[in-house]
């Protein structure tokens, strides 16, 4: 039969080890994350880089630079959006 020191020392250990494994399932959930969005934006570059193929003018490149869609950040709601941000002004070169 076990010792009390043995029984406290065993329950010790066992959520030692419950918070460990918490942590890798957060962890887990974390990458998970990461991964999907990782793939969501390689398929919008894969878009993006698909339309704007070839030999580009100056405007086509400001127009393949600010096609990249916003995508919002899970954890915060925060959400990026390069076309969001203020157009260039238009001008005629000669």
């Amino acid at each position: 039969m076990s010792s009390l020191k043995q029984i406290k020392l065993a329950q010790k250990a066992a959520g030692h080890h419950q918070q460990v494994i918490s942590e890798l399932s957060a962890l887990v959930k974390d990458i998970e994350r990461c991964e999907k969005t990782i793939v969501s934006l390689q398929k919008d570059l894969i878009a993006v880089n698909t339309k704007f193929q070839g030999k580009r003018n100056t405007r086509e490149d400001v127009e393949y630079l600010f096609s990249y869609p916003s995508f919002t950040l899970p954890a915060s709601n925060f959400t990026i959006s390069i076309s969001s941000m203020a157009a260039l002004p238009q001008t005629n070169y000669i």
